[in-house]
């Protein structure tokens, strides 16, 4: 849902926080809900104890297991419903463990519980296509490449179909160590970026260091500047990489 309402409501951050307090209260009240279902069935000192016992040891399994085993493999929707279709069996499961200790019949509990776990396994199933949809519906420009990585998800639009004029573009290409990644660092490349640039439109682009890689770093200048660029180069020191160059190039004609 949010993925969908991010897409396509300008209010997106009413959405975000109607759902952030109401999960928040829902997940606040299990602790004394749970309590006061065992209240009459246990001490009330190995009754605390043992409900934040589970509790704590559940939240850290899932803070840890969330985004370090499950995000990397399946992706963020994909482990966002399994972990609802964990909640969702345990509290199925819940409905024969307190069974003595509920009042009335559990049936429609149960009935709910099921259809839940029905509607979170459908998605799962089709949580590909739900993503590319609310991809879709997200990025204005059609999507030419989209994959999930263990790092980050990678959609790829940019630019030859649009028909948008932007303010600026920040490149952070990798360096053009090879014929592929070279193709990103032509002539042909800036020209169709300069295309689709407002007139007094700014440009950065990283261009590998200017210590350990000068040639690049100097032919990358050229050849936006031959794409009509005015470029400024400049530098600073990066704690993982070193000294690292960078330049700033604005779309006004070079004199």
């Amino acid at each position: 849902m949010f993925f969908f309402s991010f897409a396509r409501l300008s209010h997106f951050q009413i959405i975000l926080f109607v759902f952030v307090f109401g999960i928040g209260a829902l997940v606040g009240s299990e602790i004394p809900l749970l309590m006061r279902i065992l209240k009459d069935n246990l001490d009330f000192k190995e009754l605390v104890s043992r409900v934040l016992t589970f509790d704590y040891v559940g939240a850290l399994a899932a803070s840890l297991l969330f985004p370090i085993f499950f995000v990397p493999r399946l992706g963020l929707a994909r482990t966002s419903l399994l972990f609802g279709l964990l909640n969702a069996a345990v509290g199925l499961w819940g409905t024969w463990l307190l069974k003595p200790l509920i009042s009335g019949k559990v049936i429609g509990l149960r009935t709910r519980a099921a259809l839940t776990i029905a509607l979170l396994l459908a998605c799962l199933l089709a949580a590909n296509r739900l993503t590319r949809l609310a991809e879709d519906n997200l990025y204005g420009d059609s999507i030419v490449y989209a994959r999930s990585t263990p790092h980050q998800r990678i959609v790829v639009t940019w630019l030859e179909r649009s028909e948008e004029a932007f303010d600026a573009a920040i490149i952070d290409f990798p360096d053009p160590n090879n014929f592929s990644l070279g193709k990103l660092y032509t002539t042909r490349f800036y020209r169709l970026l300069q295309s689709r640039l407002a007139p007094d439109a700014a440009v950065a682009v990283q261009r590998t260091s200017p210590l350990f890689a000068r040639q690049s770093y100097w032919r990358i200048l050229r050849t936006m500047e031959s794409a009509g660029f005015t470029v400024k180069p400049y530098h600073t020191p990066v704690p993982s990489f070193g000294l690292w160059g960078t330049e700033f190039s604005t779309n006004w004609q070079s004199p």
